[in-house]
């Protein structure tokens, strides 16, 4: 693969408790010709010490490492190593998750078989803190529009399932729109990053296993703020719009139709999620039964009227 372009791993660092097996299985990559690029945002001393007594152990000459004096926001920091990049394609990895060996080579073969596309992402493994499989995500077509990833991702059931690090994108079309779009706490920042780079050119998939995703108490998406990511879901449902609309007159008829049925399941589709959120809270909350809590989520996200 002497040939191949450079390809930018972009790492953010907040936590040390899995970074070992981030970071080794960025090195375990079949595709050698890459940069890994470590930003340490860590809260506190402490942990930032920890952080980079992890990196530094590694030798390896492709990991250049960074450091912040003071923690910044997360897009922030996601963006920062998008700026660092200097590879003809990106990739960011999420500190306590790893890929397959063969997640950056799999993603680069279908940038070759589809050359006017711009993204590409693959099946995935949810991992739990003893790596064992405990999901997996749901097949994919091998391409589809960005309208149709969309649509399959707001649908309420079998909806798309979508992450940070099981997506390769070209560099260059991440930074003409300014890298990631920030929401608070990153809640969806991701899903619109890649709507509105899918949509010129659509997304091409492998339905090989190649990211495993791991869940566990730490991820933010599991720390839940209610009042931020209610925010986040109607900055997201804004931005959809934007996307849906843009360059509206060019649009065939087929397109059309696509948009207005993307637009009809938006408004489920925030109150669904909404209602989701309240229901985990309430159960994480006040521990009532499940049935309750979704009762008394409904009746809270219709009776506040939110915008949905």
């Amino acid at each position: 693969m002497k040939n191949n372009p450079l390809i930018s791993i972009g790492l953010p660092v907040v936590k040390h408790n899995f970074l070992d097996k981030s970071i080794n299985s960025c090195l375990s990559q079949i595709y050698t010709n890459i940069e890994i690029i470590i930003v340490n945002n860590a809260k506190n001393n402490s942990i930032k010490n920890k952080i980079r007594s992890i990196v530094l152990k590694n030798k390896d000459k492709r990991i250049k490492y960074y450091e912040n004096k003071t923690q910044i926001p997360m897009i922030q920091n996601w963006n920062l190593t998008l700026n660092y990049a200097h590879g003809e394609f990106f990739t960011i990895l999420c500190d306590d998750d790893t890929w397959e060996e063969d997640f950056i080579a799999e993603l680069y073969n279908l940038s070759l078989k589809y050359p006017s596309t711009n993204i590409f992402h693959s099946r995935v493994n949810y991992i739990n803190e003893r790596d064992e499989i405990i999901k997996k995500s749901r097949l994919c077509p091998e391409f589809e529009t960005g309208l149709d990833l969309i649509y399959n991702r707001i649908l309420i059931k079998n909806y798309r399932e979508l992450f940070l690090s099981d997506f390769l994108v070209k560099t260059k079309c991440l930074k003409k729109q300014n890298g990631f779009i920030d929401f608070p706490d990153g809640w969806g920042s991701d899903d619109i990053t890649w709507f509105k780079i899918a949509i010129n050119g659509g997304v091409a998939y492998s339905s090989k296993f190649l990211y495993n995703y791991r869940v566990n108490d730490l991820n933010v998406t599991n720390m839940l703020d209610i009042s931020s990511k209610i925010y986040s879901i109607n900055l997201q449902l804004e931005e959809i719009h934007k996307i849906l609309n843009k360059d509206l007159l060019k649009k065939n008829d087929l397109e059309i139709k696509k948009i207005k049925k993307i637009k009809n399941l938006l408004r489920l589709f925030a109150f669904f999620k909404k209602m989701n959120l309240y229901k985990r809270n309430y159960i994480q909350r006040f521990k009532l039964p499940k049935f309750i809590c979704i009762i008394i989520a409904v009746i809270k996200v219709i009776l506040q009227k939110e915008k949905i």
